[in-house]
């Protein structure tokens, strides 16, 4: 009965020992982030609903989205907020395909979404035609486009 009462002890100590080292005892695959804000304008007037991504070489890339003054935020994933440090290919756009919004709660038929034209100048759509070095702390990029 000694034995077994060993045993049944070893086991339970065993897995607080397992568990412990699963929740977040070992290295984080996050990166360091910067966090990263700005203005996007198209001939001096704020560029609306245009998706600001930032890609680094290597890894995860951040998205934002512009308000209606232009204004973005990058977001890493859903719950960070923020850019990968170091140098970023930048790109913005403003096309989308239309989509339908799901039926409301209520039984009412989801609003349909039209397309969206590509406003940005085809010169900024090219790989490499924006970047950006994302530093430690905040960061404030602001891309000032133009048609010409």
């Amino acid at each position: 009965m000694n034995a077994s009462k060993w045993w049944a002890q070893g086991v339970l100590l065993s897995t607080a020992v397992i568990l412990t080292a699963g929740c977040g005892g070992g290295p984080s695959d996050m990166p360091k982030l910067g966090q990263v804000t700005g203005v996007v304008t198209l001939e001096g007037q704020p560029l609306e609903n245009a998706l600001v991504k930032f890609q680094p070489p290597d890894g995860r890339a951040s998205e934002g989205r512009t308000d209606a003054g232009g204004r973005y935020s990058l977001r890493f994933d859903n719950q960070n907020y923020g850019a990968k440090l170091g140098t970023h290919d930048v790109s913005i756009s403003t096309r989308a395909d239309a989509r339908s919004e799901p039926p409301t709660p209520d039984g009412k038929e989801g609003q349909v979404i039209p397309a969206q034209p590509e406003r940005v100048p085809a010169k900024y759509l090219k790989p490499g035609a924006l970047s950006a070095e994302v530093k430690a702390g905040s960061n404030t990029f602001d891309f000032a486009l133009t048609t010409k």
